[in-house]
């Protein structure tokens, strides 16, 4: 689409929300030979230009320094379009522009504004099962392990991170992961899903200790990058992380989802398990391990879903 409107010398701009999509959005459009120029704090941006990527943050703490640009825009795609992060932009732009809003899990609940309020139409061309079938996506083998969370508060409509953490940590559930992921999936690539920072860390130093090559990740390191490149490049790892690789973050190499937490949130629960849903000529499956209830809650993953 983007080399379409190029080609038109029309202006287009990708919105991500993210540090990762925004790296692997400016890769991909190298890809198909254009080069964008990139809306990133603490840089300037030739707005003569016809492509852009950008982070909404940025965006947004520019707003009145942009907006006539915004104005002027043809196209703009959002990725991950369901966040509720990207709502402040429609009051800029105008109303004769393409607006193409990406997003796997285009649902929102809660207090959120319904995706109708910003978007005219809804486009589902596949679902989950096709995929599979026509091997675009690997297929799923999923494992559940009871847990009980009576006690565990509710905050916004979710699951309380913190009461959550308490109950895991109270119960000791990292054994139980432990017990089996080495039964099930030993030695495979996996990342995990943790819900708080504080229970992240109590899991990897106990995988750490048996002997796993585990490490733990999240959106307040400053190495957060040099962990995720050793998880990539490294056979056999275990990363856990906390509110940072829910959405959007692409290694084909993972073998294992670990679902280290409930959550009431539909989205929240396909965008997780969908980071071990790529494909490989090595890899056409993967497994999931869920210690949250959450298969029982939204039923499989790869379970048929008709958007509307």
């Amino acid at each position: 689409m983007c080399k379409n409107a190029f080609t038109k010398n029309k202006k287009i701009l990708i919105l991500t929300d993210r540090k990762e999509l925004f790296s692997q959005s400016d890769s991909v459009l190298l890809k198909l030979g254009l080069k964008p120029q990139l809306i990133k704090p603490n840089s300037k941006v030739d707005l003569n230009e016809n492509l852009f990527v950008g982070m909404i943050q940025t965006v947004m703490r520019r707003i009145e320094i942009l907006k006539e640009w915004i104005d002027s825009l043809d196209l703009i795609i959002i990725d991950e379009a369901h966040k509720s992060i990207f709502d402040g932009l429609f009051d800029y732009i105008n109303k004769k522009t393409y607006v193409i809003g990406a997003t796997a899990t285009p649902h929102r609940e809660g207090k959120q504004l319904s995706l109708e309020k910003f978007y005219d139409d809804i486009i589902q061309v596949i679902d989950t099962p096709d995929l599979i079938e026509s091997g675009n996506l690997s297929t799923p083998i999923s494992y559940g392990v009871k847990v009980d969370l009576k006690g565990v508060k509710t905050k916004a409509g979710d699951y309380d991170e913190k009461s959550m953490a308490d109950k895991y940590s109270e119960i000791q559930l990292y054994h139980g992961v432990y017990d089996n992921y080495t039964k099930i999936c030993n030695g495979k690539k996996a990342i995990i899903f943790a819900p708080s920072r504080d229970s992240s860390v109590e899991l990897v130093n106990s995988f750490v200790s048996k002997g796993l090559n585990a490490k733990h990740v999240d959106c307040y390191m400053n190495n957060r990058d040099e962990i995720i490149e050793w998880f990539e490049k490294t056979e056999g790892a275990i990363l856990s992380n906390y509110g940072i690789l829910t959405t959007g973050f692409d290694c084909p190499t993972i073998e294992v989802v670990i679902l280290y937490r409930a959550t009431k949130s539909l989205p929240l629960f396909l965008q997780m398990v969908g980071r071990g849903s790529r494909v490989m000529p090595t890899k056409n499956e993967f497994t999931i391990l869920d210690f949250g209830n959450n298969i029982q809650r939204h039923h499989y993953w790869e379970a048929p879903r008709k958007w509307n």
